[in-house]
């Protein structure tokens, strides 16, 4: 199979030499960051900005609190329950210096599923915020004395537990030495979401974080003057490996809003000059369709990077439309694989939509049957994935990580096709394949026929029983702002695209699709 670095002309000597100069582990790639680019911006929030000088102080004060006030020591962990903000990349950076694990907690997460990751992971100390404590007070005193959870902003529950700031402004240095720290090394937990069952945390390690930083390095284009724009949860993999640790790589600027609303991020765009921005393909739409996008210059896009849900045929035209400066990469990735595992070269984003593109440099992805047999072009399996940023098991779970890794190759409950120029391209999961009279059926190829629909925002399919044929299609879909729609006129557009077998039975029009707290549809309440 075709590798994307040999597609974009990467030169084998130019990725072996940068791959074999790479930092051990996190640390070590903050401080070259710092030495390369001391008063260079790192982060922006709001009005807050931060150089790299004075994030790595930050880091280095708070790591010392945790080493000598914490007792923290090599493989404990530090839940971080925080908002996207600088206050959540310097706890991040300061406990892996540690040699901690971070443990990445769900903001959305209802109270129960918070309850059982840090049950899970066994934090020693909590790093969260006012609004955020309370959701999980009723249990955090059974896992944390007071003295152990640290809030971020000026607000405290009692006077035992510290105050971040007042953490940072007093710390003195810490006689302890660092422990060495490996790439093997574990930097972090980060939960799945959970869609199969209850939540697993992969465990990402520092070599696993860096080589995803090289590697989008190239993918993304990227360069030492780039501008992000995060708008994904830092306690998501496309946020926090795939965004703020790779652009920490580079010794770039991430700019870092609060919470994602469409008027916000273009008045951002336009101030800060973005030009790498990242998000799920809704985001984008909202952007798009929103009242104002033409009151903004967004010129300073240059790259558009999608991915999480299906890039439909009419929403890659009218981003090459509204933003024709700017290169589109589709991408795929899991937590498990630390971010992105394939990618689609700008060139192809209008000949061959609806691919997943190429697998990245380093990484080598294989189609198999249920025997592991490798498929040939044009058959359908199961997608699995092996490169060195594919973590390599789950925390406290080997019946999860037996069914999973096996032989260092990721297998990702994913179904997909390669065409026979190599080019991937993503049918379902494996539990969402519907099965009408024996004809299989995959919800993403109806998906994608109904994103192409102008009048739809976004669209999930799942399968109902039915007595007579095993199960049937049904479509639920959300239209765009002000527009009406029925469903003989979905049914008759989907003609245009679908046999009339995969035509959706049942049509329900839905304000919003039901999500989990990683934004992923949660299909079984659409049955």
């Amino acid at each position: 199979m075709r590798n994307l670095s040999e597609y974009l002309g990467i030169e084998k000597e130019v990725l072996e030499k940068t791959y074999s100069r790479r930092p051990a582990n996190l640390g070590e790639m903050l401080n070259r960051s710092c030495l390369n680019h001391p008063d260079k911006i790192a982060l922006v929030e709001e009005n807050r900005r931060i150089s790299y000088r004075n994030l790595s102080a930050l880091v280095e004060k708070f790591s010392y609190t945790l080493r000598c006030s914490y007792k923290v020591r090599k493989g404990d962990r530090i839940a971080i329950l925080l908002p996207n903000s600088i206050d959540y990349a310097v706890c991040y950076l300061a406990a892996v210096k540690t040699g901690a694990l971070a443990v990445s907690l769900n903001t959305r997460c209802s109270a129960a599923e918070l309850h059982f990751m840090i049950e899970d992971a066994e934090p020693k100390v909590l790093i969260v915020n006012h609004d955020l404590f309370f959701n999980i007070e009723p249990f955090a005193k059974k896992y944390f004395s007071p003295e152990n959870i640290i809030f971020s902003d000026q607000t405290k529950i009692n006077d035992s537990s510290p105050l971040l700031s007042e953490i940072l402004s007093d710390a003195t240095p810490c006689v302890e030495e660092l422990p060495k720290i490996d790439e093997s090394d574990i930097a972090g937990l980060m939960y799945t979401s959970g869609t199969t069952g209850r939540p697993k945390g992969a465990k990402i390690s520092h070599g696993n974080i860096i080589a995803n930083s090289i590697v989008l390095s190239f993918v993304y284009l990227c360069s030492e003057n780039d501008i992000d724009l995060i708008l994904a949860p830092l306690f998501h993999a496309t946020g926090l490996y795939g965004q703020l640790l790779r652009s920490i790589y580079m010794g770039s600027t991430c700019v870092i809003p609060h919470k994602f609303q469409a008027i916000d991020a273009m008045q951002v765009i336009e101030k800060e000059k973005i030009n790498v921005c990242v998000a799920v393909p809704t985001i984008f739409w909202l952007i798009m369709v929103h009242c104002d996008f033409n009151k903004f210059n967004l010129s300073s896009l240059r790259r558009i990077v999608y991915g999480g849900s299906p890039a439909s045929e009419s929403f890659v035209i009218q981003i090459a439309s509204n933003f024709p400066k700017a290169l589109q990469i589709n991408a795929y990735g899991l937590t498990e694989c630390t971010s992105v595992a394939t990618a689609l070269p700008p060139s192809e984003c209008l000949t061959k939509i609806g691919s997943i593109g190429l697998p990245v440099p380093f990484s080598e992805i294989e189609i198999i049957d249920p025997t592991r047999h490798i498929l040939p072009p044009g058959e359908i399996g199961e997608l699995i994935i092996r490169g060195p940023q594919v973590c390599q098991s789950y925390w406290k779970n080997t019946n999860s990580t037996s069914s999973t890794f096996h032989g260092g190759w990721l297998h990702t409950g994913d179904l997909a096709k390669k065409d026979s120029e190599g080019f991937i391209y993503l049918m379902d999961r494996k539990k969402d394949m519907i099965i009408r009279g024996g004809e299989n059926i995959y919800s993403v190829e109806v998906e994608n026929a109904l994103y192409n629909h102008p009048k739809v925002l976004e669209a999930a399919v799942v399968g109902v029983p039915d007595k007579i044929f095993g199960e049937q299609v049904k479509a639920c879909i959300v239209l765009k702002s002000g527009e009406v729609s029925d469903a003989d006129d979905i049914r008759s557009f989907c003609r245009l695209y679908l046999a009339d077998y995969k035509i959706p039975k049942f049509i329900e029009f839905l304000n919003t699709l039901p999500r989990n707290p990683a934004g992923k549809v949660i299909k079984e309440k659409l049955l």
